[in-house]
């Protein structure tokens, strides 16, 4: 969450997501029971306020989320027709001077 965090959003967001965790720690929300963290959770979704500069801790947690889950090898087979490419890799060797296949670049 770190680097795309730093690395995918503005400074504005990334105050916004420290903001939410902070508030998520006064609330001792690890310590919380489940059905207790569902709660906080739906509070959190329903006072996050949609802004056109920025997103909130809200939107924010729902797309690293979904990212993290959806680019997992898990997600990824429970999510959808995962299939294999099939057979073996086998490898070639590429003369000098020899255009690769994919870019047409020398190599």
């Amino acid at each position: 969450m770190d680097v795309m965090l730093r690395d995918c959003y503005k400074k504005p967001a990334q105050d916004a997501f420290i903001a939410g965790v902070q508030d998520l720690e006064r609330k001792n929300f690890l310590g919380l029971k489940p059905d207790q963290q569902t709660a906080v959770l739906k509070q959190v979704e329903a006072s996050a306020t949609p802004s056109a500069t920025s997103p909130s801790f809200w939107q924010i947690v729902k797309e690293v989320t979904l990212l993290g889950y959806f680019t997992s090898e898990a997600g990824i087979k429970a999510s959808f027709d995962y299939q294999p490419i099939p057979g073996r890799f086998e490898a070639i060797k590429i003369k000098p001077g020899q255009k690769d296949f994919m870019y047409g670049n020398q190599v």
